[in-house]
């Protein structure tokens, strides 16, 4: 008679392995993100990229400067919306990480936003 219950019986059945096939690729930001941002959120802005998530997928995100993840997709390309761009984070860094479970990848864009010092 087994003493493992149904639950700890099923859990190790279900147990896989994970086979990393491929590494993804570092981001980079593309080059139409705008050196100064003025206040019309509706014309700026800024796409990260990278040629390929890895395999298992990872995911492509952006983080704000205080490390808050604004959004997140299993894709290739990823705008930030810039309605997340506030005065407050004039010169501080967002971040474009690829995150895989074999590491992760980033890439900062600092906006300067137009009329705020420094």
């Amino acid at each position: 008679m087994s003493s493992a219950t149904p639950l700890r019986q099923m859990l190790v059945r279900m147990r896989t392995s994970v086979t990393v096939r491929g590494l993804p690729t570092s981001p980079h930001i593309s080059s139409t993100c705008p050196e100064s941002y003025t206040t019309d959120a509706e014309a700026a802005r800024c796409t990260c990229m990278t040629s390929d998530l890895g395999s298992p997928t990872g995911t492509l995100a952006w983080f704000d400067p205080d490390g808050n993840s604004i959004l997140s997709r299993k894709t290739l390309t990823l705008t930030l919306p810039f309605s997340y761009v506030t005065s407050g984070y004039n010169g501080r860094p967002f971040h474009c990480v690829v995150l895989h479970h074999t590491g992760n990848s980033n890439v900062s864009y600092t906006p300067k936003i137009a009329g705020c010092d420094l």
